[in-house]
């Protein structure tokens, strides 16, 4: 079937890549990393806007590791700065 073009950056392997959801519309790439950084070394992260070119509330990070993948995922639920 085919395939409408992706939206978001194409990655060559989906591979530790962990879609984050409900962060607050001001987070900015940098508070993003911060958060996750002790998780490991993270390769990309992107916060796509929506159709109105506000933010979306979304990160996607790709970890290095499969270990940082896994440490990122045991953050589920934990508070993202003051929100």
């Amino acid at each position: 079937a085919d395939m409408p073009p992706p939206t978001q950056k194409a990655y060559t392997s989906r591979k530790n890549v962990a879609v984050v959801k409900g962060l607050p519309w001001a987070a900015t790439q940098e508070e993003v990393r911060d958060f996750f950084k002790d998780c490991g070394t993270i390769e990309s992260a992107e916060l796509p806007l929506n159709y109105s070119g506000r933010s979306s509330g979304v990160a996607i990070l790709k970890f290095e590791t499969e270990a940082g993948f896994n440490a990122a995922l045991k953050l589920d639920g934990e508070n993202f700065g003051d929100s």
